[in-house]
């Protein structure tokens, strides 16, 4: 490959020149295949070299975490009597208070979106969320008066496609 491509090919003046930067690009596109490729074996034994350092200490970290984490629930009330911070000499563990979120006591959403409706009072009713959005497809098939009278323009795009050999 030439070491100067971007002099070379600044200036396509004829058909000739577009077929001489084809050969480049084709060139260039190999060339970053191939070195993809490498990258990617390469990758691919480093990973598999740190799979094996690794080992199953992933699992027996998680369940380390799980036994931590269930004494810790089991044990609240004594561990975290005076504070929710409690340091440790190798880190800590803190109770933390987590933001309120709703579980389904039985059904589906579209069942409490029945319920709410069912129930009918404005206070209720504020509970649901109506999302207008515009059908694009029905859109495209109004007529060119009435897509500027809701503010669209219907735009068809013209690209050129690159092919090398």
């Amino acid at each position: 490959m030439s070491g100067n491509i971007k002099q070379e090919y600044s200036d396509i003046k004829d058909i000739k020149d577009v077929d001489k930067a084809l050969k480049v690009i084709a060139e260039i596109k190999r060339f970053i295949k191939s070195a993809e490729i490498e990258r990617d074996a390469r990758l691919q034994v480093v990973n598999e070299q740190c799979d094996l350092k690794i080992g199953d200490k992933r699992q027996i970290l998680a369940e380390l975490e799980s036994r931590v984490n269930a004494f810790c629930v089991d044990q609240k009330k004594t561990i975290f009597k005076e504070k929710n911070t409690v340091n440790l000499v190798f880190g800590g563990i803190v109770l933390k208070k987590c933001p309120p979120k709703l579980v389904l006591a039985r059904g589906t959403w579209q069942d409490v979106v029945g319920a709410i409706e069912a129930i009918g009072t404005p206070d209720v009713m504020n509970c649901i969320k109506i999302k207008a959005e515009p059908d694009k497809n029905q859109i495209k098939k109004l007529s060119k008066e009435m897509h500027e009278k809701i503010g669209v323009n219907v735009v068809s795009d013209e690209k050129i496609i690159i092919k090398t050999n």
